[in-house]
């Protein structure tokens, strides 16, 4: 967790790395050398434990009104509180041609800047995206 301040960011340790495997219809793999990974690109999302939940957006302490010294002392805020990332730091990857431990190539997606606001457990969901089958006609 790294609470809602910029200056005090802990990157998940060690950060996750996602490898695409790409196969044919009979169930045999495509080379990755094959592949045109140019426009491909994985986006992380925070989620519940069990999966079930997206845990995307926590509202913010700061912005909740503080009631303890008093009805007549306090200040209350007009503004409703506000919602702020749970997930922050490069929550999107492109696509990198590497060779692994074994000297073989892969594709891969490095999530090198990732913390979260929040203490809890969680799961992180990678959401494959490959934009040529966005943008072409």
């Amino acid at each position: 967790m790294c609470g809602f301040g910029d200056k005090d960011r802990r990157p998940i340790d060690p950060p996750p790395v996602v490898r695409l495997f790409v196969s044919f219809p009979d169930g045999t793999p495509e080379s990755e050398s094959s592949i045109d990974h140019t426009m491909m690109t994985v986006h992380a999302a925070l989620w519940s434990e069990n999966r079930r939940e997206e845990r995307s957006l926590v509202i913010n302490p700061s912005a909740i009104p503080d009631q303890a010294t008093g009805p007549t002392t306090s200040i209350m805020s007009l503004n409703p509180p506000y919602c702020i990332k749970t997930l922050v730091g490069s929550c999107v990857s492109s696509a990198y041609l590497l060779r692994d431990h074994t000297d073989q190539k892969g594709i891969y997606f490095i999530f090198q800047d990732l913390s979260v606001r929040t203490e809890g457990t969680y799961t992180l969901k990678f959401s494959f995206i490959d934009l040529r089958e966005i943008i072409s006609p």
